[in-house]
């Protein structure tokens, strides 16, 4: 009996037994093809009969596993991770237990869920104005002209000329460089560029100091998806100037040649036009005495005729290597041939004081067509890296050259009728030369979040370095017949000067955006070295160093109904050049004559512009905007009256 009791005792006890030798078990999940640890991956131990969860543990970095507590007996082994398929296989626990290394085979990729919202045709972003031309079906079967039209502030006149609120004065980029097409060359562009071929345009009216200059810019960002593209074109522009009987007094044959894959793009243009324009002025003035008295009247008339005959062939190529590397370049030349007749008469009828009486000079100048054209050319180069092509991280390079080379002989005449003493005459040898040199590099390093649907990053920062150099040359011969009123009057009777500029620039802008809220802040400076040389009165050589900052702040804002906010603030300098500076005196024909002031300050301008734009989906835009514009020790010319005892 007592034999059956202690049975009965241990069998009650066997369940705590048991549930006191619960056991660990543990392992590693690797990638079944890689062998790189999974972390964070989850593992369950669940009921064979319903799958139910018993107990599970996820890895940890190195891709291990512990579950404790575990009762020995079958389980489903159960282990998942997100982008891989799931695990299950059963498993006897019966103690302590290491599965070691499971792996995990990668499940397929979900397909991507593309989110998408409708996008305003119209949008600013910091400095920028956006027309969005892809989202624009009214223009899809146009061309970049009238795209243009349809871009804030921009119009374009029945020529082809571009103008931003008004102004001509306007640079003419694509894709963010720098056109480098002659005006003409660039108006045929624009006219054959298909409007579907681009993204959007830009109008940045007040440059930061990613800019250099005031200049308004126009950036035009194309898709660059041409799979093929070829044409030729050309044809004849001609005008007619009924008022002065001249029949085709105008008239220009162009040429332009087109190639463009998804490697390549080519493209020249060349034209040769004859101009001739003459004209006819006459007019007449009175002096009056404190009195109110005539004292005297003038009365002159002058007649001229010029002739042109110019010509010009340019293009630009570019090459793409692979989807981080492109690379292109430009050139351009523009011979010109020239002549010029003009004739001038003036009386002057003096009424009071001792030198009463009728005073004439009749004088004539001519500028003969020669075989030598003048004229210039052009020719630059550009690289391209960009290190990551979705984000817009790059670097680029580009270096520009020109130079312009003119000459000239001139014959002068003055004939005064009462006073022969004054006449002059001389024949002017003219030469003018000109090279200029610059290299610039720029880099652009989107980073931060990127919005979704904009694809913009929360930052962007630019830099870029740059170097010109100019070498300008004036030099004039004459020889003087007589040299009339004109002798003692000037510093030397030839004129022959130098001038030699280098121009170092940085500058640095960084872009952040605060959800529909975009600040841009930027600076620039440069420094300028200057020297000027006269070498027939090297005394009035002189050379200097100027420096100068030039710091740019642009804010907008967005709101959800597409009202749009923009301030932006810009502060130039410009300093005066050596020959606004210089005290050589150069005399001129009917008593004029140029010198400089050593005394003139910098020019600070400042602008400040504030915008207000709402956009609509479908409809266009409405807006407003104001904007200022001043100068400080703004560089003009002076207008100095001497009294002449000869003339009274």
């Amino acid at each position: 009996m007592k034999t059956i009791k202690l049975l009965f005792v241990f069998a009650l006890l066997l369940p705590f037994v048991s549930v006191a030798q619960n056991v660990t078990v543990k392992g590693q999940i690797k990638d079944n093809k890689s062998g790189e640890p999974l972390p964070f991956a989850n593992v369950a131990l669940c009921r064979t009969s319903d799958t139910l969860f018993m107990r599970g543990a996820s890895t940890d970095f190195d891709g291990r596993f512990n579950i404790t507590d575990v009762a020995p007996k079958d389980y489903l082994l159960v282990v998942s991770m997100v982008g891989y398929e799931k695990m299950v296989r059963p498993v006897t626990v019966k103690g302590l237990m290491d599965l070691g290394v499971i792996t995990m085979k990668a499940g397929q990729i979900m397909e991507e869920v593309k989110v998408t919202a409708a996008r305003p045709v119209f949008s600013m972003d910091g400095e920028k104005n956006i027309y969005n031309t892809s989202d624009d079906p009214s223009i899809q079967t146009g061309t970049a002209s009238d795209a243009l039209q349809n871009a804030p502030g921009i119009e374009i006149d029945a020529d082809g000329n571009i103008t931003l609120r008004g102004t001509q004065s306007v640079d003419v980029w694509i894709n963010d460089r720098p056109s480098h097409m002659d005006g003409e060359a660039l108006k045929q562009y624009i006219k054959m560029l298909p409007a579907n071929s681009i993204q959007r345009i830009e109008v940045i009216s007040n440059p930061s100091a990613r800019y250099g200059g005031g200049t308004p810019v126009v950036n035009i960002i194309t898709t660059q998806q041409v799979q093929r593209n070829e044409f030729i074109s050309f044809g004849l522009n001609g005008t007619t100037r009924p008022d002065q009987h001249i029949w085709m007094s105008e008239m220009k044959p162009w040429v332009s040649y087109v190639f463009a894959n998804e490697k390549f793009n080519f493209n020249i243009y060349a034209n040769f036009g004859y101009d001739r324009s003459n004209s006819e002025y006459s007019g007449s003035s009175v002096m009056l005495d404190e009195h109110g008295d005539t004292s005297r009247i003038d009365n002159y008339r002058s007649t001229s005729d010029r002739k042109a005959i110019e010509s010009y062939i340019g293009g630009h190529l570019s090459y793409t290597v692979d989807d981080k590397n492109s690379m292109g370049a430009w050139y351009g030349a523009y011979p010109r041939w020239g002549s010029n007749e003009e004739w001038g008469r003036s009386e002057r009828i003096e009424l009071l004081g001792a030198n009463a009486g009728n005073y004439t000079y009749e004088g004539s100048e001519s500028t003969p067509m020669v075989a030598k054209p003048n004229g210039g050319g052009y020719f630059g180069g550009w690289y391209e890296h960009k290190f990551n092509k979705a984000t817009g991280h790059k670097l680029n390079m580009n270096v520009n050259g020109n130079g312009y080379n003119a000459r000239s002989y001139t014959h002068h005449d003055r004939f005064y009728e009462f006073f022969p003493e004054n006449n002059i005459d001389r024949e002017v040898d003219n030469l003018w030369r000109n090279f200029n040199m610059s290299l610039q590099s720029d880099y652009t390093l989107p980073f931060g979040k990127q919005d979704t649907a904009t694809k913009r990053f929360a930052n962007e920062l630019q830099a870029g370095l740059g170097y010109s150099h100019e070498n300008r040359r004036s030099w004039s011969l004459s020889q003087w017949n007589t040299m009339g009123y004109l002798a003692g009057r000037t510093d030397s009777l030839n004129s022959d000067n130098q001038q030699f500029n280098n121009d170092f620039s940085a500058y640095a802008t960084y872009q952040r955006r605060f959800g529909n809220f975009t600040a841009k802040v930027g600076l620039r400076g440069n420094i300028r070295s200057e020297n000027l040389i006269y070498y027939d009165v090297p005394e009035y050589s002189m050379d200097s160093v100027f420096y100068n900052l030039t710091p740019s702040l642009h804010l907008s804002y967005v709101t959800k109904s597409m009202h749009n906010f923009s301030f932006s603030f810009t502060r130039r300098i410009t300093q005066p050049g050596l020959s606004q500076l210089t005290l050589y005196k150069e005399h001129q024909f009917d008593n004029y004559g140029n010198w400089g002031n050593p005394d003139l300050e910098p020019t600070y301008n400042q602008k400040i512009e504030l915008q207000w734009d709402k956009y609509f989906m479908k409809f266009g835009s409405v807006g407003a905007q104001l904007y200022y514009s001043g100068n400080t020790n703004q560089i003009s010319n002076l207008s100095n009256v001497v009294f002449s005892d000869f003339y009274g």
